[in-house]
Order: structure tokens, then sequence, then C-alpha cells
């Protein structure tokens, strides 16, 4: 085999490519993976700041539940469950409003009990509520997904509640993908609280920098072969089938197979001529519509106030409690300029390694249209100023603290993660673009597969825990085609 020829060439180092790569490599599959950035990890990479290691985009985990917990399964079959030391926070969420403060931990009747001791008169409506989030599964997916797929999320709350704030409250989480109540399907909303919300507050002791590098060290283990920096330029096919890639550094790539984690009209606008495709694939790729885009603001910070507060892991702050307001505004293109809502991580609190001594750490996200760099480079000091004088509200004495202050904007995350318009979640989790057939991780052109939150598994996104799942399911589906090919490929992994 020639020096620069492999099964399977991965484009991109992100949570779903390395999980790829790494069942790939571990059935015996020699693997090369291109990614353009200098780090793996993708929204689970880092970068530091003056002795701060701040973490870039996800800062907690869901569904690491024992024994079927998606990320648990995963992680124990690529043997690095142990390796990575993942722990979870006493308390998952935070809701903090003018009115309300509400910790949401532990499980669903904890979660129910937390908001029934602020609704007393709807306790039974709110624990049949949460009866129903649990019972959502593999095992129950079929008959949840004929009964909620084409209802809002909106609707399956009324028919729990009619109280306006209850179902505010609710919505709040929709957060984790950019899209208003009225406008997700309910069962995106089940399968977002089933692995994120109910199962969530997990995190990797040392940062989710570690994750990422776990994940790569385990990969270049069982021999793939890894690039950095290294940007994919075009997908190769010959004879109607994929036949490798070309990166800027290593050139031209052979390959059997091809996935593709990147944003879908970079893989099929950009990567590939379009002429070669069907042509109503390709309108529906120009059709589709990515998900909101975000202000991440990064703070350093003298001294450690935070962790006495009494605060989740992650912090959901609303001051006036209006979330499906805010989320039709940003999806309308507008930016958030009273700071109306955002979501607050301190992971300092639970690893002190990640700060210099005696020192605390904070991120702010805020969900944010795509616009140019020429509006960014306009208006990003007065947004900074605006989160941060939100955030002063909740923790007073913050401005005189702050050592190190970032503010990445839209373009700065399409410029690390080349996602389009740059997109924090991937395709946007409208009802109309979760049918599993929607953008399936089988393409039009043999053995060229798709992976990460651009595919569709029938329920929308969910975070890390359905990007690690979807780079499973592609690995798979390859190892399925190999043994068929060769007839005596090791699953080690099933």
């Amino acid at each position: 085999m020639k020096s620069n020829s492999y099964d399977v060439a991965i484009i991109g180092a992100g949570i779903s490519g390395l999980i790829a790569g790494n069942y790939l490599a571990q059935s015996g599959l020699r693997v090369f993976m291109a990614e353009q950035h200098y780090a793996v990890g993708g929204c689970c990479s880092y970068f530091k700041r003056n002795g701060y290691t701040f973490e870039c985009g996800a800062h907690s985990l869901g569904s690491c539940r024992n024994p079927d917990g998606y990320l648990y399964k995963i992680f124990n079959e690529l043997g690095i469950y142990d390796v990575l030391d993942i722990k979870r926070a006493d308390c998952s969420d935070t809701l903090i409003s003018n009115k309300y403060t509400i910790n949401f931990s532990g499980n669903a009747d904890q979660m129910a009990n937390s908001l029934a001791n602020e609704f007393k008169q709807y306790k039974d409506q709110i624990h049949s509520f949460f009866k129903e989030l649990e019972g959502f599964g593999a095992k129950s997916f079929l008959r949840y997904y004929s009964r909620y797929k084409n209802m809002t999320f909106d609707v399956f709350l009324s028919k729990y509640f009619d109280n306006v704030e209850i179902k505010e409250i609710l919505s709040i989480f929709l957060g984790n993908l950019g899209v208003p109540s009225n406008q997700i399907s309910a069962i995106t909303a089940l399968a977002l609280y089933r692995e994120f919300v109910l199962d969530g507050g997990y995190y990797v002791e040392g940062g989710m920098k570690k994750l990422g590098d776990v994940l790569k060290n385990n990969f270049k283990k069982n021999g793939g072969v890894i690039s950095l920096k290294d940007k994919t330029i075009k997908i190769n096919i010959k004879n109607e089938c994929v036949s490798g890639v070309e990166t800027e550094r290593t050139g031209a790539i052979e390959s059997t197979y091809v996935i593709s984690t990147a944003g879908i009209k970079q893989t099929f606008l950009q990567l590939i001529n379009e002429d070669l495709m069907p042509s109503d694939f390709i309108r529906k790729v120009k059709n589709s519509k990515s998900s909101v885009s975000a202000l991440i603001l990064y703070l350093g910070l003298k001294g450690r106030t935070i962790k006495d507060l009494g605060w989740g892991r992650t912090v959901w702050y609303l001051p006036n409690l209006n979330p499906n307001e805010f989320h039709r505004k940003v999806l309308d293109g507008q930016c958030d300029e009273s700071v109306e809502a955002m979501l607050m991580g301190f992971p300092s609190k639970y690893d002190e390694l990640l700060v210099p001594h005696g020192c605390e750490s904070l991120m702010c996200i805020l969900s944010a249209p795509y616009k140019s760099n020429d509006f960014w480079d306009a208006n990003k000091a007065k947004y900074k100023e605006a989160i941060i004088n939100r955030i002063s509200t909740l923790i007073p004495d913050i401005k005189g603290r702050i050592e190190v202050c970032e503010l990445a904007t839209p373009p700065t995350i399409f410029k690390f993660t080349l996602n389009d318009a740059g997109a924090i979640y991937g395709l946007a989790s409208t009802r109309d673009q979760i049918d599993i057939d929607y953008m399936p991780f089988k393409t039009p052109v043999k053995n060229l597969f798709l992976s990460s939150h651009w595919t569709t598994q029938g329920y929308g996104q969910a975070g890390v825990p359905v990007v690690a799942l979807a780079g499973k399911q592609v690995a798979f589906a390859i190892q399925k085609k190999e043994k068929q090919i060769k007839g005596d490929l090791l699953y080690k992994s099933q």
C-alpha cells in the first residue's frame, strides 16, 4: 500500500471525526485524519491566555449514565472511560431570572420537585411532564417518534400546563439548540432533555481539552494518522465513487472511503464539483438552514468568589424569562444588544488547575446571528461591555477582578471550526430538518459519508452525545461494508 493510501480519510478532528476514527482504527483499518486547526476537539478544544486555560465552547457533557448513556457506552467501547475521569456536578443547571432562582440537578424526580417548589398548584402536572420525558429512550423511540415528531414542543407543553411562566422555564433548555418552542419538534426537545438535561452536568477532570487529547492519543495508538493545520481543499471522485482527498500540507490522499465532518455546504459546494451531484440534492443543500452562531465571552478573574454562590455547573440567566422571544429574534437575524438571555459556565469551580492559584474563570455564551467581520469589528467592544454589565448584576465585584477578557464572535467560530455560518449546533433543529432521510450519513456519492451535527438521525441535535453517536454510526457502517468485502474484519467494539 502506498504511503499516502488509506482505507478511510476523515475531514475534521472534532469529536465526531475522532470517535469515528477511533472505532475504525481500533478495528484494524488504516485511517488518515486532516484537521485545519492546530488542536483537535472542535468546540471541545481550548486556548490559553496568561496562565488561564479556557474551554472554547462545550463546557459540560450529557448522556454519561451507566450503563446506557451514549457517551458512557462509546467511551467504554473505546477503552478510554477510566482514563477520562468523568465527574458529575451536584447541581447541573441553575435558572436565574428577576423572579426565580431554581437549581436543577440529579434526575427527573429531583428536577420536578425543584420546579414544583415554585409552582405548588402544578405539582401533579410537573411530575407527569417529567415522567413522560424519562420514558423516552432507544426502546421507546418509535412510539415517541410517531406520537410527537409532528408536534411542536410548545404544543407538547400545553398538554400539561396553562401557565406561561412554567412553559417559558421549561423552554430555557432549548438554548442548547437555539430554536423557540413553537418551531422545534417535540421529539427533538425530548431527546435534548433525556440526554443533556436529565443526564447532564458531567465534565472531564482536567478540562474538555483532555477529551480531545485522549481521543487523539488513542487514535494514534491504534495506528491512526492525524495531520493538524492541514485544511482539506478537495474531495476526489472517480467513476461516481470517492477516491480520496487533497489537503494543503499533505497533498493527495488516496482512500477507499471518505468521512466529512465539515458543514454540508462546504462539503458539497466547495470540496466537490456540484455538477457531479444530483440537482435535487444540491438544491436541498443550498436551501438548508444552519443553526444560530454565538458570542462567547471568556473572563479570567482574580480571587475566588463564584464557588460560594451555590449555582450549578451551567447558569441560565434570563432576567425577563423570555427565552422564546429571544430565540425568535436571533433566528430573524437580530442581535441581543440588551443581553436578555445568556448561559454561563464556571470550569475552574470544578478544576482549579485551569487557572492560576487563587483565581477563577467564567465563560458566557449568547446565541447570535452570523454577520460580517466588518459588523463585529465595529460592534465588538459594545457587546463586550453589555455582557459584562449584565454579568455584574449577578456578580457585582466582577469588573474590578478581570485579568483576561476575550470575546469570540460568529466569524471567530467560523475561522476555527469552518462550520457553515459559524453554526454552533450544525443544522438548525427545525421540524423540517430532522427526518432521518433529510441529511443521512450516506451520500449520493459512493463511499462518501457524513458525520457530526450536519447529519440527521430523526430527532435533531443534542450536543456532544449526538455528535459522538453520529461518529460511531458511520464507523460501524464502514466496518459492516468492509466485513462484507473482506469477510474477516474484527469488530472489537461491539
